[in-house]
Order: C-alpha cells, then sequence, then structure tokens
C-alpha cells in the first residue's frame, strides 16, 4: 500500500465512523455522493450487459460492488489525487472499474454455475483474481 493512501484510510474511518465524511469529499472533482455512485452503478451495468448477465447478479452482489468501489478505490484515488483526477480522468477510471467488473462478475459466474452471482461469489472472485485486477496497479490497498 502506497504510504498517502494509508493516511486516507485512517482519515476516512474515522471520519465515516463519526458520519463526517463529507468534511474529506469536497476537495473531489465530483463531489457529489449521488454522482459518483451513478457513474460506479453505470460501469456496473456496462459491465453486466457486456457478459449478457441479465438477471444472474442479484442486488445483495450490485451493491456489494457499487459500495466498495465508491469508498474503497474511486474517493480514496480521488483524494489522493491520483493522475489530477479531473472528470475526464474519472471516466479513464471507471473504463478500468468495468474492467475489473467484468472480470469479477465472470469468475463469480463460473463458481455459481447455474445460480444467480452474490456478494459471497464476488468476495471469493475477489480473492482468486486479486492479482489480475487493474485496480491493483494503482497501489491502492497493498
Amino acid at each position: 500500500m502506497r504510504q498517502e493512501f494509508y493516511g486516507i484510510y485512517g482519515r476516512l474511518y474515522s471520519l465515516y465512523s463519526t458520519g463526517r465524511e463529507s468534511l474529506l469529499t469536497s476537495r473531489l472533482p465530483i463531489r457529489s455522493w449521488r454522482k459518483r455512485t451513478a457513474l460506479i452503478a453505470e460501469a456496473i451495468r456496462v459491465a453486466e450487459e457486456r457478459l449478457s448477465m441479465g438477471e444472474r447478479v442479484r442486488p445483495d452482489a450490485r451493491l456489494f460492488l457499487l459500495v466498495n468501489l465508491d469508498q474503497m478505490v474511486v474517493l480514496p484515488v480521488g483524494l489522493a489525487g491520483v493522475e489530477e483526477l479531473t472528470r475526464h480522468r474519472y471516466h479513464g477510471l471507471l473504463r478500468t472499474i468495468v474492467d475489473d467488473v467484468m472480470l469479477l462478475l465472470s469468475t463469480a459466474a463460473r463458481d455459481a454455475s447455474n445460480e444467480t452471482v452474490s456478494a459471497h461469489h464476488l468476495i471469493t472472485a475477489l480473492a482468486t483474481r486479486w492479482k489480475d485486477l487493474k485496480l491493483a496497479k494503482h497501489e491502492i490497498w497493498g
């Protein structure tokens, strides 16, 4: 983990646990939680569509992706100012998110066989495919 992310996660934990996360988000190019999550939800939708997942992805799996991608990727990367995260660069980050979500969903779908894909399937896929994630190259978590 890069040192800057260590500090960011510490501050986010402290502020999030006391309900004051918005104090940090004022520095982001896309400050609104609603706009950030809408962009991430669109990336998830695109990934599902490209994989023809239809109704195979359960709501708990979508929520797992949305919350974790927002809180553990987009928000910290924006706060770190990685690559001067402008609106244009957010869209580049979101393309990376689409690729990684596709990788995780396809892996989870294989694990689920004929079942729907759950958050549990995604956690297993994440553990299995960690080193293959494009987001891992940012050294956000280490």
